[in-house]
Parts: structure tokens; sequence; C-alpha cells
């Protein structure tokens, strides 16, 4: 995964070579690193996208949208 310049954005690239777009607003989005556990039980390395934010009161949007880039 790689982060776009302007920090709202990531891209990702398959296995197979697609890219995909991973975009929000109204949060903060952060790559990190994490773990998945495969059918057999075995920890590997992934990296995980993390959208945070500031809920006032009132209530706040965060929209995303995941789309395959061209």
């Amino acid at each position: 995964m790689t982060p776009t310049a302007d920090g709202f954005a990531a891209i990702l690239r398959t296995a197979s070579g697609h890219l995909w777009q991973f975009r929000c607003k109204g949060g903060d989005l952060a790559i990190e690193d994490s773990l998945w556990v495969d059918p057999r039980g075995r920890p590997l390395p992934s990296q995980q996208l993390v959208v945070t934010g500031v809920s006032p009161a009132g209530g706040t949007n965060i929209s995303w949208l995941f789309h395959r880039a061209k």
C-alpha cells in the first residue's frame, strides 16, 4: 500500500498487478502494520488501512470509496 500525497487515499496493488484506490473524507487515513492469521493458524505480516477522527456531540460524517484504479 502506498499513501497519496494528500493523505486522504492509498493505492493498493494486488499480486496480479491490478491497482485499487481507497479514499476517505472526514477522517484521517493511516496505513499500519498488522497480522493476518491464515486458515492453518499461521500469523502472516500484513498492512491495514485505519480511519480515525473526532466526533463532536452532534455527530460527524466520514465517507469512503474503494474502487479499481485505471
